[in-house]
């Protein structure tokens, strides 16, 4: 028997490239507010046109960004990058988390 598709949310960025959420990022998504999900949406869209790339070997990338607001929303995601890049998972971290991944250099 074939595995159930895992992945949904197939994007593509104004430049042409396509990536794809996975389900549970999907699900996780769904909890937040609308207009979180839609700065998290437009953060991983800017930051796949201007950091995509294809590689030869896969890897697993974890990058932190914020939603502003009058209480900001601070985030780290999973991205599977190969010839496409998958948005795996979300979580939801606090400024601490946000201020060690910012100063490795791991935002979005």
């Amino acid at each position: 028997m074939d595995s159930p598709w895992k992945s949904i949310g197939i994007m593509e960025t104004e430049t042409g490239l396509f990536y794809v959420f996975s389900t549970k990022f999907l699900e996780m998504l769904g909890t937040l507010d609308v207009r979180h999900q839609l700065q998290i949406v437009d953060i991983i869209e800017n930051y796949v046109d201007n950091n995509y790339y294809p590689t030869p070997v896969a890897r697993l990338i974890t990058k932190a960004g914020v939603c502003l607001g009058k209480k900001p929303l601070f985030f780290k995601i999973k991205i599977w990058v190969h010839e496409i890049i998958k948005i795996k998972r979300i979580k939801i971290i606090d400024s601490d988390q946000y201020l060690d991944m910012y100063n490795q250099g791991d935002l979005l």
